[in-house]
């Protein structure tokens, strides 16, 4: 019989259902309530299989929101900024976009352009680090910004670079989640919002991580 779970931080739907040894969509239909599998919040009550592995201890170092590194912590306090439907343009996107000195003008002025390394751009220059200051996305890999994490143990809120068929996607590592990751970033189903990357799929493939020097 399932049983009432608050989330910690730290914890995805993924993770949970590893540890209660379910799959994701089994643990979904638990609860119907859950719109976005990406988007939950600490202390939201859920439902978990009765009988299962308790989760984890919670390490503060690790998961604690308190120790990501300056960059991570202003990217969070963006969560929720979206594009405007329509003609209309977001105010905040086109701060990101402006950022881009090296894109052409035109596509910095809206929020239709491809936005997500704009958003790392703004947010690592708000945070007092160069950036390489144009919206295409693998130029955080190809130029070889920054210094290279290792693949199979980065750190929370290293830059997490993508190939999406001839272009890219660019984000902050939340969590190594095995064969997926989750990615804070922009222009993530038109927002600034957490989601699960495959890291060898259809449609993307991770490239490698980068931190600031």
């Amino acid at each position: 019989m399932p049983i009432p779970y608050a989330i910690r931080p730290g914890d995805t739907l993924s993770r949970l259902a590893r540890l209660h040894t379910i799959s994701l969509g089994q643990l979904l239909a638990l609860n119907p309530q859950i719109e976005d599998p990406d988007l939950i919040r600490v202390g939201e009550m859920i439902l978990v299989p009765d009988g299962g592995p308790a989760p984890a201890p919670v390490l503060a170092e690790e998961n604690d929101p308190s120790q990501d590194p300056l960059w991570l912590k202003i990217a969070r306090r963006e969560m929720g900024v979206a594009e405007t439907p329509g003609p209309e343009h977001t105010l905040r996107v086109l701060e990101y976009l402006a950022v881009c000195s090296k894109t052409d003008p035109a596509l910095r002025s809206r929020d239709e352009t491809p936005w997500c390394s704009a958003f790392v751009c703004w947010v690592m220059e708000q945070a007092g680090h160069e950036s390489p200051r144009t919206a295409w996305a693998r130029t955080w890999f190809d130029r070889d910004w920054g210094e290279e994490e290792p693949m199979g143990d980065p750190r929370r809120g290293s830059i997490t670079v993508f190939r999406r068929g001839m272009g890219g996607h660019v984000g902050f590592l939340i969590e190594d989640l095995g064969d997926r990751v989750a990615v804070l970033g922009g222009n993530q189903a038109n927002k600034v919002k957490i989601s699960n990357y495959p890291k060898l799929g259809d449609h993307y493939e991770l490239l490698g991580y980068r931190w600031p020097v």
